[in-house]
């Protein structure tokens, strides 16, 4: 049984790496969901605040790099706001910045010194993606060095 937990893991130290995150979790009284159901909109918002304030603080405390944050993640559940920006900002910063562009935003991203989103406008395209047209034009008072 443990040959293929680890396999499905990835390995014995991926797997250590899930149990010690878990037992962070399971340490954290303030992480527990007992009483969620029985919470109103504002209280579970709260709650939800909380949670993605310690679990930022977890990543930088404990080190935990943005490839081996999906364990965490995943222990605490939907409401963790920062879920987005780690699935579709960050991502995006990785995938489509330049070097200059990452260079600047994200460490600062990763680190959650800023937090980000993603939205993708498809205006009279449906899904086609690839088929948005967009028009740029340069206005020179926009800028101090014309």
């Amino acid at each position: 049984l443990w040959e293929l937990t680890t396999a499905i893991y990835g390995g014995k130290e991926k797997l250590e790496e899930v149990e010690r995150q878990t037992r962070i979790v399971m340490s954290e009284p303030r992480f527990q969901t007992d009483d969620l159901w029985w919470m109103n909109r504002q209280e579970r918002y709260v709650r939800a605040c909380e949670r993605g304030e310690l679990f930022v603080k977890i990543v930088r405390d404990y080190k935990i790099p943005f490839e081996e944050r999906g364990p965490l993640e995943l222990l605490l559940g939907e409401d963790l706001f920062v879920l987005l920006h780690d699935i579709m900002f960050a991502p995006t910063l990785i995938n489509l910045a330049d070097d200059e562009q990452q260079s600047w935003w994200l460490p600062k991203a990763l680190n959650y010194e800023i937090l980000g989103t993603y939205a993708q406008t498809e205006l009279t395209h449906g899904s086609n993606v690839r088929g948005i047209k967009t028009t740029a034009t340069y206005d020179p008072s926009l800028f101090s060095d014309g």
